[in-house]
Formats: C-alpha cells, structure tokens, sequence
C-alpha cells in the first residue's frame, strides 16, 4: 500500500529529477522567473516597513518568488479572483529548497519553495529538495479549493485522508489546472507575510494596518491590472478593510463577494454557505 513515505515511487521520482545547484545570494533564477523586477519589490517592502511584525519582514527575493509561483497559474483572462490576506512567511535562505514538477507535466514552474498555495512544495515534504522547516502547508485552503471544483475532490488533496504522496500531488495539480482552465486566479491582499509558521496570529489592528498599507503599494494596481470579472473575498477582514474600495475600482458590473476563513470559527452553517458561493462563482466562468 502506498503511504508518503513509500521510498521505491520516490526515489524514482527524484532519480528522474536533475540536481540543482545551490544558487547564490543575488537569486538570479528568481529575477528571471519574477514577473517585475526585484526593484519594483523592494519598493513595495520599504512601502510597507511601517508594519510592525513580531518576526520581521521577508526581503524583495522571497517577494519576487511568491510572485513568480503565482504568476506560473495565472490564466491568460482573469475571469474569477480570489482574494486572501497573504502567505506565509519564508526566510531567504529557504529560496534554496527546490520544489521540481518536471515529472508532474510542469517543466516551466518556479522551484524556489516558498510557503503558499500555488508552491507545491508548501505541504509536501517529499517533494522538497532542501531544508523548509516547519512545512505543515494550508489544507484547509486546499479543501476549499477542491471543493469549488468538486467535492469528490476534496479528501484526495490532504495527507490526514489521502496518504499516497503521488496520488495527492496529482489531484492538487488537478484542482490547479481546473482553476487555470476556468480563468479562476489567487492572489493576496498583502505582499508581505502577514502570518509565520509557529508564531500567533498577530492582532487585528496590524492586521488592518496591513490592509492600509498595502492598498497603495500593492493590492490596488495588482487588482486594476488582473482586471477580473467577478471577485470573492477569503476573509472578513480582507471584506471589511478593503471591500468598498475593490466594489469602487472595478465598477457596478464587477461582482465582488465574500465569504469567511476556512479556519474561522463560524457555525459549519456559514462555512458551508461561502463554499456554495464560491462554487458558483467557480461554475458560472465555464471552460476555457
């Protein structure tokens, strides 16, 4: 029986894989991959050094990163946006860890691991080729997603019932793909890592502040320039920071909904509710 730690399908996997080597401290693989250029990055991290957070800020590398792994799944017309508050936070050095798809079909993704959605790596330990620790990933994000697409879906994407690693990597790429295809794309409200692994959650009001500083650095022209038709909101307080302005840039024939964290503490009534929204929202772009 197949398990994540089934070594013969793994082994073949990476035996198949070309080493990387260690790339040096200017990251000129993120640059190139990056959809703007560091400079750009590093103007929106001194735009948002007001932020205060306990563990610090991540540098215009880690940004470029993220960056270049979310704009890997981008479809060609944004039809449904997805809008959450941000990743979580990577430290330079983890750029290092590399996270191939070559065997996957995905010979063009980025490799660097960072810890969000659209790196595969992020949750998946034996597809890292380096040190990412801790690596516990999104699940509940994971479900979410496979949810919108089909329910089915949804116990394949998490180790806790899908614990073939194969088999799992294949359905999140599934789910992926299916987003693609639907013109669905993810992004965050927040360049900068508003949570880190081990650390709680920080409070509301840097929360909000985020929201403000990020609105003129980032999230606004990042918005106008997917120019998508529709829009959900992951989170109440993502909704309430910037909702009205998203409803104000897009205009009256944009619909821009909400529906709470996966991981909020809400009756299942209203998780349920959001899903269903979402899921709609998801159907009605259609194929292609």
């Amino acid at each position: 029986m197949s398990t994540r730690n089934d070594v013969g399908a793994l082994a073949a996997v990476r035996d198949a894989l070309p080493r990387t080597p260690v790339v040096s401290r200017d990251w000129p693989g993120v640059a190139a991959s990056a959809p703007r250029e560091l400079e750009y990055w590093e103007a929106v991290r001194v735009q948002m050094t007001g932020l205060r957070l306990p563990w610090g800020s991540e540098t215009a590398q880690v940004m470029a990163a993220v960056a270049a792994h979310r704009a890997y799944w981008r479809p060609s017309e944004v039809r449904l946006l997805v809008l959450s508050e941000s990743h979580v936070m990577t430290r330079e050095a983890e750029l290092e860890a590399q996270v191939p798809l070559e065997v996957f079909g995905h010979p063009g993704a980025p490799r660097s691991f960072v810890r969000m959605l659209y790196c595969l790596g992020y949750g998946e330990r034996d597809l890292v080729q380096g040190r990412a620790y801790p690596n516990w990933g999104s699940p509940q994000f994971w479900k979410l997603l496979a949810a919108a697409i089909d329910s089915t879906l949804v116990p394949r994407v998490v180790e806790r019932t899908e614990l073939d690693f194969l088999k799992r990597l294949a359905t999140k790429l599934e789910v992926l793909q299916a987003l693609k295809a639907r013109g669905v794309w993810l992004l965050d409200a927040c360049p900068v890592a508003l949570y880190a692994a081990s650390q709680p959650k920080p409070p509301m009001r840097l929360l909000a502040q985020a929201m403000e500083l990020a609105w003129p650095a980032y999230t606004r022209e990042a918005i106008r320039e997917a120019a998508p038709r529709s829009v959900m909101i992951v989170g109440k307080m993502v909704h309430d920071g910037i909702g009205g302005r998203i409803r104000a840039l897009l205009g009256p024939s944009v619909a821009v909904q909400w529906m709470y964290q996966p991981q909020a503490r809400r009756p299942v009534a209203e998780h349920v509710a959001g899903i269903e929204r979402l899921r709609a929202m998801v159907e009605a772009q259609g194929q292609g």
